[in-house]
């Protein structure tokens, strides 16, 4: 197998990971928060959209615009996930509320 064909085959299967995960994460904290279901499911349709259209257009950056503009798409995508990282994540899994032993399950992690 190619490196090429390798390339491909961790990036269909990291999307794989990504379609299942991410909205049942989302879903999840929606219905925790008391939203309708209505709602849930309007937001989690527009938000399983995205994931196809940032892929053509990552793509289309990728092969077209000069790599200037792909290096400041991909530190954008870094860097947003470092925000939602320390924002969202961090303070979620490490406060008192969802478990005794917050640091240590975050050390673990």
């Amino acid at each position: 197998m190619s490196d090429e064909d390798e390339k491909y085959i961790r990036a269909t299967i990291n999307n794989f990971n990504f379609i299942y995960f991410a909205p049942s994460s989302l879903g999840t904290a929606f219905l925790k928060s008391g939203m309708p279901k209505k709602e849930i499911f309007y937001f989690l349709s527009a938000f399983s959209c995205m994931g196809p259209i940032g892929v053509a257009i990552g793509m289309a950056v990728n092969e077209f615009a000069a790599p200037i503009v792909d290096a400041f798409m991909l530190a954008t995508v870094a860097g947003t996930f470092i925000y939602v990282g320390a924002t969202e994540v961090i303070p979620e899994e490490v406060s008192e509320r969802t478990s005794g032993n917050g640091y240590r399950r975050l050390i673990h992690y």
